[in-house]
């Protein structure tokens, strides 16, 4: 609760500022999915919430996942014998595959390219690959670096680990501000609704998904409608079930919208001619006599 209170008492110049230097901090460790750069990248994270630690052992089943072994990273380059490093992994953690494996070899050109990996099409950037699950090692550059190198041999060093050890991830509960609980499907599967209305399942607002989604759960043998709310993300779809509606009944409508959601008024695009506008749209598409319409999905029909 105290988190939630001092992110809301930040301004917006605060917040931002904050967060630039938490990323200012973390840009620079090298983290996978495993080792510690990912403590390193939590125990910073953990200095500003209350973050639990958790770790989980190498080869512990996590449904049909196996935990991999732990991978540190101290050291990685590609140079000339003898020469200055072309390819540093303490200039760019970038440079080296994430999850190598160790080496420390001088190979000629023929060989090393193809351990290489550019993005041809993005000739100035360093792209990020991975290798979780297939034992083998490389670097990364951009393709205009590579494309530099000439015939020779080259000293590749990769100062790498893969061993048994920990998976580690963080969990923070930050509680809300009602302790009511809502227990969604026992409450409403005692109803038996001959139609039910839910939000759009792939609405671009998190809090209208997360309830789409049990309704779907919840009621298994009902008629179950969709319905498109208008933002600023624009996520309108292709919508299937129209309903046509008279321009008096479109007006009742808007009025009942505009003076129930009040807390949508400081809304830019919360206006009367939006509302028209989609119905005006959606009558368009079903040729509705009276030129407007509502709009639903509909995933399932039972006849």
């Amino acid at each position: 609760m105290r988190v939630l209170r001092e992110i809301e008492e930040l301004s917006l110049q605060e917040a931002g500022s904050q967060l630039h230097l938490l990323a200012a901090e973390l840009y620079p460790i090298c983290r996978s999915i495993s080792g510690d750069g990912l403590r390193a990248t939590l125990a910073a994270i953990q200095k500003r919430i209350p973050l639990q630690i958790v770790e989980i052992p190498t080869g512990t089943a996590v449904f049909d996942w196996i935990v991999p072994k732990e991978w540190n990273i101290r050291d990685a380059y590609i140079r000339r014998p003898g020469g200055s490093r072309l390819v540093d992994f303490q200039a760019c953690n970038l440079h080296v595959l994430n999850y190598s494996a160790p080496v420390h070899a001088t190979l000629p050109l023929s060989e090393l390219r193809p351990h290489l990996f550019t993005l041809p099409d993005r000739p100035d950037w360093i792209p990020y690959r991975t290798s979780y699950y297939e034992r083998k090692w490389g670097f990364c550059l951009s393709h205009n670096q590579m494309l530099s190198l000439e015939d020779g041999d080259y000293e590749v060093c990769i100062d790498s680990s893969l061993e048994d050890g920990w998976l580690t991830y963080g969990e923070c509960l930050l509680p809300g501000l009602s302790t009511n609980e809502i227990v969604f499907e026992r409450e409403l599967k005692q109803l038996a609704p001959n139609l039910i209305f839910t939000h759009y399942r792939d609405d671009a607002h998190q809090d209208h998904r997360l309830i789409s989604e049990p309704t779907w759960n919840t009621f298994r043998d009902h008629l179950i409608l969709e319905y498109e709310i208008p933002k600023y993300d624009g996520d309108l779809g292709q919508p299937s079930v129209f309903i046509p509606l008279e321009m008096e009944l479109s007006r009742k409508k808007v009025r009942s919208i505009m003076d129930t959601f009040q807390s949508q008024r400081d809304k830019h695009w919360f206006e009367a001619t939006t509302f028209f506008s989609l119905m005006r749209l959606r009558g368009i598409e079903c040729r509705a006599a009276g030129g407007h319409a509502e709009a639903f999905y509909c995933r399932k029909l039972v006849l």
